[in-house]
């Protein structure tokens, strides 16, 4: 069966129009140095993925995720350093805590990040 990849819909917040990219945008690169995280695997979306034919070539490591908090501003699509390891930010928030202004990413392998077909 084809692989069938079906690429993830970006808002691209620093454009002063609006713009979006299909997939991962020219994301800048950086590093995160925090020693608090939350590790995760996306394990439904990677059966999924695997069961249905959508992507070749994927482990199950591409759905490992690192979940982080930080003062340091990234968009998604940005290329960080985490733990010596190169990941993708999938995800931000960003939230006041305690009067700071606090942004909670979700680290991911550029590969893990993607969007299986969806039907009607």
């Amino acid at each position: 069966m084809a692989s069938r990849f079906w690429a993830v819909l970006v808002p691209d917040a620093t454009s002063d129009k609006p713009k979006f990219w299909f997939g991962l945008g020219e994301g800048r690169a950086g590093e995160i140095a925090v020693r608090s995280y939350r590790v995760k695997k996306t394990l439904p979306f990677y059966r999924e993925t695997i069961e249905n034919g959508y992507a070749a070539g994927l482990a199950v490591n591409d759905f490992l995720c690192y979940e982080v908090e930080t003062g340091a501003y990234f968009n998604p699509g940005d290329r960080v350093t985490y733990k010596g390891k190169d990941w993708a930010i999938a995800r931000s928030t960003s939230v006041m805590k305690q009067g700071h202004l606090t942004h909670e990413y979700t680290l991911s392998p550029e590969k893990g990040i993607r969007q299986n077909q969806q039907g009607n």
